[in-house]
């Protein structure tokens, strides 16, 4: 089977998700970031892999879809992971590949350890919802590989409300796109290799964070001294979390 499937990933559950995907149905793939995506041609399966932000897909991811665009006959799919609930992920996924130019699609949700620094998993739930997570795959493979229809999609307007009301709480009161360093840090530039976007960069040796942060928190997870974080964050408090498969992305795009 031809597929390639497309992923955005902060701190690896997708990026693992992907690659078992790919893996098992013999597919490449490419990582989402703000650049404007090539169309997919007639015949490849194109799959779209995310994490849910705020009970829907992030704005990143969106943007990315709505630009794609697919050949006649193409069958899509979308895996979202979630800490607790998908939310409307599953909906905006599949009317985003639909809009794309899909003709079929199949949605499936897995449930992964949180990297939310407001809600993070319970330490002792991971390593379950890991084992599982990579259950899952094969049973997604499998119904992809048959052009499964996948879980229900259904609308949820308590999902969009409650979502839209954290997100902006999130993002306007406590400053989840307002990223800095502390004194603590470094200048190890360890957050700047690992951004998927290439949102950092360094300059005389601390990193400096643009405007086009994709709020995945990859740097500030993988800080070793726990010196990035945003506006209204305690960071001496938080646990980081980095799925055991993850691997930073050594060469993002850098900030011009």
């Amino acid at each position: 089977m031809k597929a390639r499937i497309y992923y955005f990933s902060g701190t690896g559950n997708s990026l693992a998700l992907a690659e078992g995907i790919a893996s098992g149905l013999g597919g490449e793939l490419r990582g989402i970031t703000w650049d404007e995506p090539e169309s997919v041609e007639e015949g490849v399966v194109a799959g779209l892999v995310t994490p849910v932000y705020f009970l829907g897909v992030p704005d990143i991811v969106r943007r990315f879809a709505r630009a794609l665009r697919l050949g006649r006959g193409t069958h899509s799919f979308a895996v979202v992971n979630m800490g607790l609930r998908k939310g409307n992920a599953l909906v905006q996924a599949r009317s985003l590949l639909l809009g794309a130019g899909a003709e079929s699609f199949s949605g499936y949700s897995v449930q992964m350890p949180d990297n939310s620094v407001v809600f993070p998993t319970r330490e002792g739930e991971i390593p379950g919802m890991l084992e599982a997570s990579r259950a899952e795959i094969d049973r997604i493979v499998a119904d992809i590989a048959r052009h499964g229809e996948g879980e229900g999609t259904a609308w949820s307007p308590l999902s969009s409300i409650g979502g839209a009301a954290m997100k902006a709480f999130c993002e306007r009161a406590l400053g989840f796109r307002d990223i800095s360093a502390s004194g603590d840090c470094t200048g190890c530039g360890l957050c700047a290799r690992a951004c998927p976007v290439g949102n950092i960069k360094m300059e005389g040796g601390r990193p400096l964070w643009a405007d086009r942060c994709a709020s995945c928190f990859a740097c500030i997870h993988r800080c070793p001294s726990k010196a990035a974080g945003y506006r209204g964050m305690n960071r001496g408090t938080f646990k980081p979390y980095v799925h055991p498969a993850g691997t930073p992305t050594l060469q993002a795009p850098q900030v011009r």
